[in-house]
């Protein structure tokens, strides 16, 4: 109703929508349709927003974590990222090449953004992850997936945007031995963490045996000087 108002009275200005989580792919493909009859007006699509009627409740107080509505409230954050991720997915499918999708949800690194860009994202936003670490997450997520892209040989953005692979068994092999591979690394950076920690008690072993030595040593050059072992009858 309000595209429509706003498109009768010939207004000039370009328009971005947040829209909501959509659970079944019908009603997302039929808001898609509707915003493309707006192309012209409409620049961007922001998806998704919160999943609604969520409650997290506080087992100290045992009571809700929130005052405002009994404590219900949008579920946001890491919690959501795969239903934005097919939300971002299928928007870009439906909607116009002219009209941007910008991906929210749960974008906490730079694979997650990498995630939403090969879904389809012009770009992303960052809410949940700045309320908890502050405006240095940006950095820190830019940096990431600046490293995933040269790992992987990309030098800019549209070469990953919308370019989703279908999903293949040499593609899961692939991933199977990317996984093998980062499990044995984390094997042997914990055996390193192990030897270095034992290094670490044997150097401190040794280091109190030659301080014990040492004082042994001067008690027994002192007792000599003062001629403590003849007055205790030890010589």
């Amino acid at each position: 109703m309000i595209l429509s108002t706003l498109q009768k009275k010939k207004y000039t200005f370009s328009l971005g929508l947040k829209l909501p989580p959509y659970l079944d792919s019908k009603h997302l493909q039929q808001a898609a349709t509707i915003i493309n009859a707006y192309s012209k007006m409409v620049r961007y699509v922001a998806s998704i927003n919160t999943i609604g009627n969520a409650l997290s409740v506080d087992p100290v107080s045992e009571a809700p974590f929130i005052s405002s509505n009994n404590g219900l409230a949008g579920l946001s954050g890491p919690a959501v990222k795969y239903t934005a991720l097919a939300n971002v997915r299928q928007m870009r499918n439906h909607l116009d090449a002219a009209i941007d999708v910008v991906g929210v949800g749960g974008i906490e690194t730079g694979e997650d953004a990498f995630l939403f860009l090969l879904c389809g994202a012009t770009a992303v936003q960052v809410g949940t992850c700045h309320w908890k670490e502050g405006p240095k997450c940006f950095d820190r997520i830019c940096d990431e997936l600046k490293a995933i892209m040269a790992e992987k040989g990309y030098s800019k953005v549209d070469d990953i945007k919308g370019k989703l692979k279908a999903w293949s068994k040499e593609g899961a092999a692939l991933t199977r031995a990317a996984k093998k591979k980062q499990q044995a690394e984390e094997e042997e950076e914990e055996a390193n963490k192990t030897d270095a920690a034992q290094e670490k008690k044997d150097e401190d072993y040794s280091l109190k045996m030659m301080n014990n030595i040492l004082m042994v040593v001067i008690v027994a050059l002192l007792a000599q000087r003062y001629g403590l072992y003849e007055y205790l009858g030890l010589e």
